[in-house]
C-alpha cells in the first residue's frame, strides 16, 4: 500500500506541475490570462497566485484523504452484510441501509468514510484531468496537427473532457463501492 500511495502522490504532483507549466504558456503572454477557463480566474477575476494557492489547498486535502484511505480507513465489519450495493453505501455514509438517495443532496454523517472515499476518487480524477489539461494546452499552444484534427472532429474539447471526467468519476466511485461491498459480503 505504501508504494501505491507514493506512486499516486508522485503522479498527482507531476500531473499538476505539467498542468501549471502548460497553463503558464498562455497565462503569461500579453492578454493570455483572459483566455484562462479556470473559474478562479475567469469568474472571480483572481490571478496566478490565487490559482496556485487554491491548487495547493486542494492537493493537500486530496492527499490527506488518500492517506487516510490508504493507512487508517477500515471497512466496516458486518455479521449480516447488506445484500444490495445501495444499502451498503447508505449504511456506511448515513448509518441506515435505506437512505441511498440522500447521497445526491446531503453530506454523509460518517465524515471519515466520506473523506477517505473522496481521497480515493479525487486523486485518480485529478491525475487524469491534469494530464488531459496538459495535452489540451500543449496541443492548442503549439498547434499540433493531431490535436487540431481531434478538435475539428468533436467541436468543443472542453465538453468532451468534462464528459470523460464525469463518466470516469462515476466509474471510479462505482468500482470503489463495489469492491468494498464484495469484501464485506465475503467476510461471512
Amino acid at each position: 500500500m505504501k508504494l501505491k500511495f507514493l506512486l499516486y502522490s508522485f503522479l498527482l504532483i507531476i500531473g499538476r506541475g505539467c498542468d501549471f507549466y502548460s497553463t503558464s504558456l498562455w497565462y503569461f503572454q500579453d492578454g493570455g490570462h483572459l483566455y484562462e477557463t479556470n473559474p478562479i480566474s475567469s469568474i472571480l477575476g483572481m490571478g496566478w497566485t490565487a490559482l496556485v494557492a487554491v491548487n495547493v489547498i486542494v492537493i493537500a486535502f486530496v492527499l490527506y484523504g488518500y492517506y487516510y484511505y490508504t493507512y487508517k480507513y477500515q471497512i466496516k465489519y458486518y455479521s449480516n452484510p447488506p445484500k444490495q450495493l445501495t444499502s451498503y453505501v447508505s449504511d456506511i455514509y448515513y448509518g441506515v441501509p435505506d437512505k441511498f438517495y440522500q447521497i445526491l443532496f446531503r453530506v454523509p454523517k460518517n465524515r471519515k468514510v466520506a473523506i477517505s472515499h473522496f481521497g480515493y476518487i479525487a486523486i485518480r480524477l485529478l491525475i487524469i484531468s491534469s494530464f488531459i489539461a496538459t495535452l489540451h494546452n500543449l496541443g492548442q499552444f503549439y498547434n499540433f496537427p493531431l490535436y487540431l484534427h481531434f478538435k475539428s472532429l468533436i467541436g468543443s474539447p472542453i465538453i468532451f473532457y468534462y464528459s470523460c471526467l464525469g463518466v470516469g468519476g462515476f466509474m471510479i466511485t462505482y468500482y470503489l463501492w463495489s469492491k468494498e461491498h464484495l469484501f464485506v459480503k465475503s467476510q461471512t
